[in-house]
This record gives C-alpha cells, sequence and structure tokens, in this order.
C-alpha cells in the first residue's frame, strides 16, 4: 500500500477530523503497512509494545489464555478498529494478537506514535477515545458473561453487531463459528442449538455467513435484562 492509499484509509478513520493536513500525510509516509496470512502471530501477551495497530482488511482475535491453556477470546479487531492502544502507556501488550483471516494492517510504531503526538496534541483525544471505546466494550462483555441464559448472550451478541443492507436488519459472521462460542462463554453446540431456537421461532434466518434479524424489538425482550 503506498503512501497515497494510507492517507486515503487515514481519512475513513477519526483522525481526519483531529489532524492536519500536514500531519495525516506524514503519518501516512511512516506508518507501516503489512499484509498477514491468518493465523499469523503479532504479538503476544507480555512481550513490549512495538506500535499499535489499525486493520484495514480481515480481522484479528484478541485474546488471553488460562493457567491450563485453553484461550479465552477477548475480542474481534475487525475492517477500520484500532487495537493495542492501551500498550502505549503500559508499555507491554496485555493481550495476544493473532490474525484470524488474511489481513491488512497498519503498524503505528512509538517513535511516529511521539512525534505525532508533540507536534499534534489532539493525537491525544484519538487514542483516549480509541480506549474508551474498548474500554466500553469489555464492561459489556463482562455484562454478557454474567448473564446465565445463552439465548441472551447471543442476541445482545446480534443485536451489537446488526446493520442495515438493501433494507435488511443483518449480521455478517467475519469469523469462525467456535470463535464465536468461545467469545459468548458458550461450547459450539450450545450456540448452535440456541441458533436453531432462533431460526425456529421465526426471529432470524442464517445464509452461510450472514444473519438476517427479522423481528429486532422481539429480540430484544430476550435480554437479561430486556432492553427499552
Amino acid at each position: 500500500m503506498e503512501p497515497a492509499q494510507i492517507y486515503k484509509f487515514l481519512q475513513q478513520t477519526q483522525l481526519r477530523q483531529l489532524l492536519s493536513i500536514p500531519a495525516m500525510e506524514a503519518l501516512s509516509r511512516r506508518i507501516k503497512f503489512k499484509t498477514y496470512p491468518a493465523e499469523t502471530l503479532l504479538f503476544s501477551e507480555g512481550d513490549a509494545f512495538h506500535g499499535f495497530y489499525l486493520v484495514a482488511e480481515g480481522t484479528v482475535k484478541l485474546v488471553r489464555y488460562r493457567n491450563d491453556g485453553r484461550e479465552m477470546l477477548i475480542h474481534f479487531a475487525q475492517k477500520n478498529d484500532t487495537f493495542a492502544e492501551a500498550a502505549i502507556f503500559l508499555k507491554r501488550y496485555p493481550v495476544t494478537g493473532i490474525t484470524d483471516s488474511k489481513c491488512q494492517l497498519l503498524l503505528v510504531p512509538p517513535k511516529v506514535i511521539q512525534d505525532t503526538l508533540e507536534n499534534e496534541p489532539r493525537f491525544w483525544h484519538y487514542l483516549f477515545h480509541s480506549m474508551a471505546h474498548w474500554l466500553e466494550r469489555l464492561v459489556q462483555k463482562i455484562d454478557t458473561l454474567i448473564q446465565n441464559d445463552a439465548t441472551s448472550r447471543l442476541v445482545r451478541f446480534l443485536l451489537e453487531e446488526q446493520k442495515i443492507e438493501n433494507g435488511k436488519t443483518v449480521v455478517k459472521l467475519n469469523y469462525k463459528k467456535g470463535d464465536l462460542a468461545v467469545l459468548l462463554n458458550m461450547n459450539q453446540a450450545t450456540l448452535s442449538r440456541t441458533f436453531r431456537k432462533l431460526q425456529n421461532e421465526q426471529l432470524i434466518s442464517i445464509q452461510r455467513r450472514l444473519i438476517i434479524l427479522h423481528d429486532v424489538n422481539q429480540l430484544k425482550t430476550l435480554l437479561l435484562p430486556p432492553l427499552e
């Protein structure tokens, strides 16, 4: 990806409203772009910080591992997401980052971050906003996991991920159902049964990786507590 293409991508992010054109152009020249195959280890929990990432294409899994080696899925970073900003202050990565699919990623190295912060103080706003967004996601994840009802967990995920396309409310699954089961703290069999239950009640339909939500208001009543 050439600097002009990186600049165009950055214009789709919040940076467009915060940084001057010269600062955006400088970032475009200094950000590192690379394509990674699926299952590439980007960094491990505890590794020294070498920059934060922006996702141009693909999906990245952010995970931690239990003492017994089992994977705890924290979040998926998808197109236009940033991740690993908190490591700027921690000086190390608090999670492990692994590409879940073929990815195109932009890496912002520490020296670039430092120079941008010195020349463009509003860059702090970008970093803090991004970290606040991550904190909100983690709080939502805690709220989801403390619900013992599998249906509530799945429905909350669907409502958070919903988009309108061609007049329909849909959710695109950009990762494996097995990973989704881990994310929702249930086994894959339970996830399949829950999907089937929602289909039988005609609340959703599934077309491969596309889930169509037929009655959002009725789905909200299945949450614990229900959404107004």
